[in-house]
């Protein structure tokens, strides 16, 4: 069972391409805030819609797709539930270093330990933190978009944040 923390965009663009990738409703779960977005997927998807904290009990996987200020939260609700060897995924965008760092700390918590998750970060976005990241031996993966879909990825990423915009633009501008 897969589990979706935080179903609203990006969230719901997970369970669309899951379903349509050929899970059954049934494989997957989501955690919502609203009562009334819990009915909207459940009509549109036919996915059950559970609390976090037993969403994070019935799911192998974990997908956190919540904004940056609702990541803490949402990883002391659902912590004491996610045993080491369940494999969580966060693809939430402008995380500060503070929460990486509460992030690697519950993940210790967890019994994880230092090397049971890695960091996933794009190519040019914080390219110090990658580095820092790095140098104290956790597992950094950098992604680079390419191939011919590489323009539409980029414009979905500026329009899903538009402070992404801003961030290009400088990074754009400071490379001279």
């Amino acid at each position: 069972m897969i589990g979706i923390f935080g179903a609203g965009k990006m969230g719901e663009a997970l369970i669309s391409g899951l379903l349509r990738s050929g899970y059954a409703p049934s494989g997957v779960v989501a955690v919502v805030r609203r009562p009334e977005r819990a009915d909207e997927l459940r009509t549109a998807y036919g996915v059950a819609v559970l609390p976090a904290a037993e969403a994070a009990k019935s799911a192998d996987t974990l997908i956190i797709t919540v904004k940056p200020q609702d990541m803490l939260p949402m990883l002391d609700e659902i912590a004491p539930h996610v045993p080491a060897g369940k494999l969580d995924i966060s693809v939430a965008a402008g995380i500060t270093t503070g929460l990486i760092e509460i992030g690697a700390a519950q993940a210790v918590l967890t019994g994880r330990g230092t090397t049971g998750f890695e960091y996933q970060m794009l190519y040019g976005v914080r390219p110090a933190e990658q580095r820092r990241l790095a140098s104290t031996s956790a597992t950094v993966r950098v992604y680079v978009p390419y191939g011919r879909d590489w323009y539409r990825y980029l414009v979905r990423r500026l329009a899903e944040r538009p402070a992404n915009l801003a961030f290009f633009l400088r990074s754009l501008a400071s490379r001279g």
